[in-house]
């Protein structure tokens, strides 16, 4: 069956008028085919009527370029325009502030780091096998070793809060600039300028929590005795685990520490899962960032060493892989959660 629709030269797009939406009904397609006719002046200047036909398969296939088309140029706007993107996501790890903020239609795409440290489409290419990991295991504030760490921790939270609420008010602030939002935005500048003086509010100091409840906290109380290995830094930050430490049984125990609102990355991997999106708290995600590891090992020896110890370790089944999460306490330090990643 045929589905006639007369219409202007101006509207012959099916992005515009939307038909592949009649090509999935739950009944089946509602028609075959779309007949466009329009009428374009003849030789003597005279409207004559001319048909275009269009499949359903022409019409998906046209709606799907056109999504594609604009994640395409939303992914290349997270690379190229950072107001756009602080607008849109978290600097950190590319997280949607909203999951219904659409342009053009199109909802914005999840994103992750590719092998040049740029933002894709998680769409782009297919993922590996995503995270199993054991129940949360909670470790309260009270069970923090000594005061002067609690008095630490509870420092580090009340920074982050003061981060938070500012990068709130701000955001509130630019969506709807009302004086009561320019009042509270200019309250929250007061109190983060108080605490952290002229530092930038970024990412770093969320992520500063998630860190500091894990090397303090959760590890020295999960793993007694546990000895902390420095991790060489990296340019950008990426391309390295957050923490490491070796057991006492020589087991080897690498650490990704989570900010309250915060949750596992994916990036493009690489070695044999270059071809793959790889999560935090898999085997693929291990020995992808082992080989960025190796990959520094000229300019950087105990990347190189580390790598080969990391890898040894996992071939042996002495690497175990854990997650610590802070809490989210306000002002206060609020404790944090343990998972153990199934390798």
């Amino acid at each position: 069956m045929a589905h006639r629709i007369p219409s202007n030269p101006n509207e012959m797009t099916s992005k515009k008028l939307k038909l592949d939406k009649f090509c999935n009904g739950s009944g089946g397609p509602a028609f075959d085919a779309a007949v466009f006719t329009t009428y374009p002046p003849g030789p003597d200047g005279i409207p004559k009527p001319t048909n275009s036909v269009f499949t359903c398969n022409e019409l998906l296939s046209s709606a799907a370029d056109h999504e594609k088309y604009i994640q395409d140029e939303m992914a290349w706007k997270a690379n190229n325009d950072p107001v756009w993107f602080a607008a849109n996501y978290r600097g950190s790890d590319g997280h949607r502030w909203s999951e219904k903020t659409e342009e053009n239609g199109v909802t914005l795409p999840i994103l992750a780091r590719d092998n040049e440290n740029n933002w894709i489409s998680t769409s782009e290419i297919p993922s590996a096998p995503g995270a199993k990991m054991s129940a949360a295991k909670s470790y309260g504030p009270d069970s923090v070793a000594d005061g002067k760490r609690r008095g630490m921790l509870d420092k580090i939270a009340d920074y982050r809060k003061k981060s938070v609420d500012l990068t709130n008010a701000e955001r509130k602030y630019k969506r709807h600039k009302t004086e009561a939002n320019g009042k509270s935005r200019d309250k929250a500048l007061n109190h983060y300028r108080k605490e952290l003086g002229v530092k930038p509010n970024n990412s770093k100091i969320p992520e500063r929590l998630g860190e500091s409840a894990a090397r303090y906290h959760v590890i020295p109380e999960a793993f007694p005795g546990a000895k902390w290995i420095p991790l060489p830094s990296t340019p950008t930050g990426s391309d390295r685990f957050d923490q490491l430490f070796e057991l006492k049984g020589g087991e080897l125990l690498v650490v990704e520490a989570k900010a309250p609102s915060s949750d596992l990355e994916r990036r493009q991997g690489k070695g044999p899962y270059k071809n793959k999106m790889v999560q935090q708290c898999t085997k693929e995600y291990a020995r992808t960032i082992i080989e960025a590891m190796r990959e520094r090992a000229e300019k950087s020896p105990q990347d190189g060493k580390l790598a080969d110890q990391l890898e040894a370790a996992l071939n042996q089944g002495k690497l175990r892989y854990v997650v610590v999460k802070a809490k989210d306490g306000g002002s206060s330090y609020g404790g944090a959660t343990l998972r153990e990643c199934s390798m």
